[in-house]
């Protein structure tokens, strides 16, 4: 698309030239004022042409800095996801958790829904008794309630 309105903007300065050259031959005022009027509106053809091509370019300039900063948040994505394993915390019960030894961050689980969509949320107990245990994510609401008995949860 550039390339045609680059094209046109050239096109558009070669007749606005030509108009120019053919003025000077021009002998009385009514052809002079007719050719003119040509070369105004040719540069007026150039001055929308190149504003087209600002428009296409600023609109190429941002996509490229959207495309960026998708790029950017994959290479970001992997780096965190390489922090995390797949783990059965319940028979049948999956989380990611983390598998990284670092005594700033607590041991805990993400939710598998919300980390395959790319989201880092973590699991969330939401009560506990003698046998069993509630745990739900707060980004996606899923929740899980594990089978325990009297040892405590299987986290």
């Amino acid at each position: 698309m550039a390339l045609a309105e680059i094209s046109a903007a050239l096109q558009s300065i070669k007749v606005a030239s030509d108009i120019a050259k053919g003025i000077k031959s021009l002998k009385t005022e009514v052809a002079i004022n007719e050719k003119a009027s040509e070369l105004l509106d040719s540069i007026i053809d150039v001055k929308m042409n190149l504003i087209e091509f600002q428009n296409h370019y600023e609109n190429v300039q941002r996509e490229k800095r959207e495309l960026e900063e998708k790029i950017r948040s994959y290479e970001n994505w992997e780096s965190i996801q390489k922090q995390y394993a797949l783990k059965e915390i319940s028979k049948g019960i999956f989380a990611y958790s983390f598998s990284i030894e670092d005594k700033e961050i607590p041991h805990h689980f993400l939710c598998a829904n919300c980390f395959e969509g790319r989201v880092k949320s973590i699991i969330q107990m939401d009560w506990q008794d003698d046998y069993q245990t509630k745990y739900s994510c707060p980004k996606c609401k899923n929740h899980v309630i594990t089978q325990h008995g009297r040892r405590g949860n299987n986290y």
